[in-house]
């Protein structure tokens, strides 16, 4: 394994609890929701009849991605949750604050982590069976999270700058 991989894979280690904890705290704080985390698994794993997935990046010391992957139902039910709002479907309110998620989720892990950077604004990416693409060297995992609102996932990566870079 190259340094440059080495460096890589110890900064996916080092995201992994402050990015659950982030997760939490978030669901609890903002909506009210206890949320458990189903699993930690290498790679993209990712159902694909998640319908949204709030993507934002992160760059500086390392650069990377922190996807939430949401079933409709779920997002449908955060949305009431968050703004007391009945949407019936994925309409803008509903990808609006599935990206407010990532991004409140994405902040504070930024915050835990002794690396300076920079985030991104969301986007988000509507329609099943759709999958995020990640560069191989970033060597992403996933977290499944089940709660009271339904299932979701956490997709994330990240590089390494090289030394000297």
């Amino acid at each position: 394994m190259t340094a440059t991989l080495e460096s890589t894979a110890a900064m996916t280690a080092q995201i992994v609890n402050p990015l659950i904890k982030s997760t939490l705290d978030t669901f609890d704080m903002m909506m009210g929701v206890t949320v458990r985390r189903k699993g930690l698994a290498a790679g993209y794993v990712a159902d694909p009849t998640e319908a949204i997935s709030a993507i934002i990046s992160l760059t500086g010391d390392a650069s990377g991605l922190i996807c939430l992957h949401i079933p409709t139902s779920t997002a449908l039910c955060a949305v009431k949750k968050l703004i007391d709002a009945d949407e019936t479907g994925v309409t803008k309110v509903v990808a609006d604050c599935v990206g407010e998620l990532v991004n409140m989720i994405a902040g504070a892990t930024k915050e835990k982590l002794r690396f300076n950077l920079k985030l991104g604004l969301p986007s988000i990416v509507v329609g099943e069976s759709h999958r995020v693409l990640f560069p191989p060297e970033s060597q992403p995992m996933s977290l499944g999270f089940e709660s009271d609102l339904g299932p979701f996932t956490l997709v994330f990566g990240f590089i390494c700058k090289p030394a000297g870079a």
